[in-house]
């Protein structure tokens, strides 16, 4: 009875209360969802581990030369040397990643995973191919293992790729999948797919962390939540020529030169000069020169702008908050004096009645409890609404 009471004569005070508990759980909350997330992002895309000069390996091959030399087997193992001899140089870290879409028997997504939803290409869906098959070009990211770990890639489920295992010349590929594709295939399924025009057995093997993204043409976070991750051989030279070439004999050929067009990152201490005079010597060992060397300045600039611009818009927002935090105490502590004053008389009649001052305290308990219960379940359910949807920065902006 006297929780109504209560409730009924000091509704607008108890109401201000828990709006002000609930919008501060809701600041925190955010503030540790933005934590957790740029954490992440430098942790993975912008870390001080990608804190290099980058430069593009590009070939410069005309079309009838690039036709004479996939068409030399000799041609394509000094290519295929060349490639290797670069990621096995001191200094450098050869980062090779092409967008080629994956083209899938009987997929089970819908468009979204389709190479074109989302851009200016055209959506084709689900379509026949030319032996009545009903397949989709879907998007998939092709690359080394130097590119998996420049983009801190981990796997949330599952297992990472075995690099050393990865054999294209077997029929079948291991295969890591975004985080959109959970329910589409699980862990262990495989399906068909046609990578770099040839047909393989993709095995699903992991799926990545939410919201992972890599450097990718320019663009600092190109995100893989839909996309399907192919591992390259770890070596070329060492590839199992006679295996590849009962599969596609042009499989190596076209294997080789998207390998080599490839981002190069290398270390502080090796000016534009000194990478040359490497590449050229490589060149000159494995007997390919027909390649240029391309800058992107931009990409070190970008990366340094965008790692310092999440960690100081943290520093400003997590010292706002705690501002904010002192002046909803503040506030707090006036609706609590205030509450004190209204409920001061029902104290003093229960006083003179000769109840104990434990008792006269209890009489507000359940006021109080039912207060912080309010607050508790209103934030919990405006968090849920959020588009930043965090367990971890719920549970302790909840708990605090």
């Amino acid at each position: 009875m006297e929780l109504l009471n209560d409730l009924r004569s000091n509704w607008t005070i108890i109401v201000a209360k828990i709006v002000l508990l609930v919008l501060l759980a809701l600041c925190w909350y955010n503030v540790a969802s933005f934590t957790q997330s740029t954490s992440q992002a430098v942790a993975q895309g912008l870390s001080a581990d990608a804190d290099v000069d980058l430069y593009t390996v590009v070939d410069d091959l005309g079309p009838d030369a690039f036709e004479a030399i996939r068409r030399d087997e000799h041609a394509l193992d000094d290519v295929a040397s060349f490639v290797d001899r670069i990621d096995d140089e001191p200094g450098f870290d050869f980062i090779s990643s092409y967008d080629q879409p994956v083209t899938v028997q009987d997929f089970r997504g819908d468009d979204r995973f389709d190479v074109g939803y989302g851009t200016e290409f055209t959506l084709n869906g689900k379509y026949q191919d030319e032996s009545g098959r009903t397949v989709q070009d879907i998007k998939s990211i092709q690359l080394n293992e130097n590119a998996y770990e420049f983009a801190g890639l981990s796997v949330q489920d599952g297992k990472p790729i075995e690099w050393n295992v990865v054999d294209w010349g077997s029929g079948r590929i291991p295969v890591l999948l975004g985080n959109e594709y959970r329910g589409v295939y699980e862990l262990g399924e495989r399906f068909t797919g046609a990578v770099i025009l040839q047909e393989q057995e993709l095995e699903v093997v992991g799926f990545l962390e939410p919201d992972s993204a890599m450097y990718f043409r320019g663009e600092a976070n190109h995100y893989l939540d839909d996309t399907v991750i192919v591992p390259y051989p770890p070596t070329l030279a060492g590839l199992d020529r006679a295996a590849l070439d009962r599969l596609d004999p042009e499989l190596f050929g076209r294997l080789v030169f998207q390998v080599l067009n490839a981002d190069l990152a290398v270390d502080h201490s090796l000016d534009f000069g000194d990478v040359v005079a490497r590449l050229d010597a490589i060149g000159d060992d494995t007997g390919f020169r027909s390649y240029t060397l391309l800058g992107v300045p931009a990409y070190l600039v970008q990366l340094s702008l965008v790692r310092q611009l999440i960690q100081d818009n943290l520093v400003l927002v997590t010292a706002l908050l705690v501002a904010l935090t002192a002046g909803v105490g503040i506030i707090t502590a006036f609706l609590n004096r205030l509450l004190h004053h209204r409920r001061a008389p029902v104290a003093r009649v229960h006083h003179l009645l000769g109840r104990s001052p434990d008792a006269t305290n209890r009489l507000f308990r359940a006021s109080r409890l039912t207060e912080y219960t309010a607050a508790l379940g209103l934030f919990l359910a405006s968090s849920a609404l959020l588009p930043n949807d965090s367990a971890m920065a719920r549970l302790g902006a909840g708990t605090a």
